[in-house]
């Protein structure tokens, strides 16, 4: 691939490549128009050098003269210059002066690589390789410890949560049993009172028979409630009242 510059100023420097390069850059110099029936000659003095020489690869193309630089151009790095004279004859008419500059470029040892030196880059990679290698081996390691690490600590929390949920579950069983423990003591006192008023009141009842009538007393099975059938006789002649020693029901015949 060519690299092709237009220089149309002699103030800056012109890249021409780096060091070595050969026939990859095109400089094309624009020429006035009043020079170009003249002859030209392009000349080169490479960086760090007095003397000048004439450039070989040098064309017309229209109104540019274009300079192919090659790697004798290129020899030495650094800021140099080149030349255009235009003669009419032995008459030198215009010289055009421009700064150019070569890049620096490595030195390439082309020469056979040392026994020792390649037996020694051989030992590096390997230690190298080995290196990383065991890195890896180490961070996977680390990361398969972190995860054991967060497992246990799930496996933990979850036994904790069920422990927890299970003495919940203990402590709602024990309170249902305490509160069916209750109900069915309220129903035994329940029923123990309700035999006990009717007992008390069939007992009443025999004496008021006594009195010349009597009466008639019943536990209602759905209600619980205690139903008197007395005489028109014993109508008037009872009275009910309330022991609030002991909450017992007493008949009292007049």
């Amino acid at each position: 691939m060519i690299t092709k510059y237009i220089c149309g100023s002699q103030k800056e420097p012109i890249f021409v490549g780096r060091r070595g390069e050969n026939l990859a850059t095109q400089i094309y110099f624009d020429v006035p128009k009043d020079l170009s029936e003249y002859t030209y000659t392009l000349y080169v003095r490479r960086p760090k050098e007095i003397d000048s020489y004439p450039a070989a690869y040098i064309a017309k193309d229209g109104n540019y003269i274009v300079w192919t630089v090659s790697n004798v151009d290129t020899a030495n790095s650094g800021q140099g210059q080149v030349q255009i004279r235009f003669t009419d004859g032995d008459v030198v008419v215009k010289t055009l002066v421009y700064s150019i500059k070569v890049g620096i470029a490595i030195d390439i040892n082309t020469s056979p690589t040392p026994e020792w030196q390649t037996t020694w880059l051989d030992a590096l990679t390997e230690l190298s390789e080995a290196t990383h290698a065991n890195a890896e081996a180490a961070a996977e390691s680390e990361a398969n410890a972190k995860a054991s690490e967060d497992n246990a600590k799930a496996s933990e929390q979850a036994a904790a949560e069920s422990a927890t949920q299970a003495h919940t579950s203990e402590e709602n069983a024990q309170a249902s049993e305490r509160e069916a423990k209750a109900s069915e003591d309220n129903a035994k006192a329940s029923e123990e009172n309700a035999a006990e008023s009717a007992e008390t009141a069939a007992h009443y009842a025999e004496i008021s028979a006594d009195a010349g009538g009597f009466a008639f007393f019943s536990v209602d099975d759905n209600t619980g409630e205690l139903i008197a059938n007395v005489t028109d006789k014993l109508n008037d002649d009872l009275t009910f009242t309330i022991n609030k020693n002991n909450g017992t029901l007493e008949v009292t015949v007049l």
